[in-house]
């Protein structure tokens, strides 16, 4: 993949102050009436910069650059005060006993950062990896923040965790986000499919709101997507899985995670989660996507 160039900063900011920064910008470029269009893009461009302290690219207008200007002061001061915050929450080093110790090491395996914690995620792509990497989570290198998600696109929050990671731990690493593409609704819930219930990434209030949402729904075509976004040695590439399915009209079976229970893919006559864990992983969009990236990583 191409390689990006990358306007630098020198901090970012923590979630409390992204928040109020994000949102007195959107009202700034409201109140000033600019175009959708360009609303989207500068809204963008100011998550990318104050989340993981690039601009990738900097859009060249001059509500943009404006708005940087007058907020560069605000954006300093929240970075230093995040930067304290983050000081004071650092775990301990290893021999003060309170740092989570990393798995066992195995020198003959060549290992991997996945930018995640999240327990089902490194299960299964461990399960499908198998013994070709040692796959490290985020807890493994001492990373326990919450990596803020706040692009418009799944390749965009793939990039986001990947860039975090080697800008704050110096790994190379791959991350991942997926989304459900629910064709009656839109594509929704799309990259807000973690949250699509609110903020609490509940799976239970998610599949309930999406079958509330899709009650009556004739057409029930819908299809997973994982986007994988590898950063290495400098450069960055994305690799898509992609499974067509539908919405099933009620929870199916109780393996899995997410909404594996109301997804019933094409290939099978049941839902994701009446299937074993390797079934699963033969087709589905992770299983997809990782295939791909291990190829990837096996011809290097």
């Amino acid at each position: 993949m191409k390689k990006r160039v990358k306007k630098e900063c020198r901090r970012i900011v923590s979630g409390k102050y992204y928040d109020e920064l994000m949102g007195l910008i959107a009202r700034t470029l409201i109140a000033i009436e600019v175009e959708r269009d360009e609303l989207d893009r500068c809204l963008e461009a100011f998550s990318s910069y104050l989340t993981v302290g690039v601009v990738d690219p900097a859009p060249d207008d001059l509500n943009f650059k404006m708005i940087m200007a007058l907020m560069e002061p605000e954006i300093e001061r929240a970075a230093e005060r995040s930067a304290r915050a983050r000081r004071r929450k650092k775990p301990k080093s290893a021999d003060e006993g309170n740092k989570e110790a990393p798995a066992p090491l195995n020198n003959n395996m060549q290992e991997i950062v996945f930018a995640t914690n999240n327990r089902h995620k490194l299960e299964e792509i461990r399960r499908i990896v198998g013994d070709k990497f040692r796959i490290l989570s985020l807890s493994d290198i001492g990373c326990h923040e919450e990596i803020p998600e706040t692009a418009s696109t799944l390749s965009g929050n793939a990039l986001l965790k990947a860039r975090y990671v080697k800008r704050h731990y110096g790994y190379d690493c791959f991350a991942d986000d997926t989304g459900l593409m629910v064709d009656a609704l839109g594509g929704a819930p799309g990259v807000y499919s973690a949250r699509f219930a609110g903020p609490a990434h509940d799976s239970a209030a998610n599949m309930e709101l999406l079958l509330r949402r899709m009650d009556g729904a004739v057409n029930r075509s819908a299809r997973f997507v994982t986007v994988i976004a590898l950063l290495l040695d400098g450069e960055e590439h994305l690799f898509e899985g992609k499974v067509e399915g539908e919405i099933l009209s009620a929870p199916q079976g109780t393996a899995g995670f997410g909404y594996d229970p109301v997804f019933k893919p094409a290939e099978s006559p049941v839902s994701f989660a009446c299937m074993s864990a390797d079934d699963k992983n033969a087709i589905s969009h992770r299983g997809r996507a990782t295939a791909l990236l291990l190829d990837y990583l096996s011809k290097l």
